[in-house]
């Protein structure tokens, strides 16, 4: 699963359910203290579930998206 490493607002969802994405490819991107972050894949993998929206605040360790792995 990838984790909220903090308090923020989601800027960016930048992959779709069902989606093959690529080590270090940017998933998601916060905003967090007037800086953006960006979460990338730390494996190849395929996107499960995402489970937030851009605009939505979301709590330090939210699960942001939830993956299978790539076969």
């Amino acid at each position: 699963q990838l984790k909220s490493p903090m308090p923020a607002k989601v800027i960016k969802v930048l992959v779709s359910s069902g989606e093959k994405v690529a080590k270090g490819q940017t998933v998601v991107v916060l905003e967090a203290m007037k800086m953006e972050h960006q979460l990338k894949a730390s494996s190849e993998r395929i996107v499960k579930k995402i489970f937030v929206k851009e605009g939505e605040r979301v709590a330090h360790d939210a699960t942001l998206v939830e993956w299978e792995e790539s076969k």
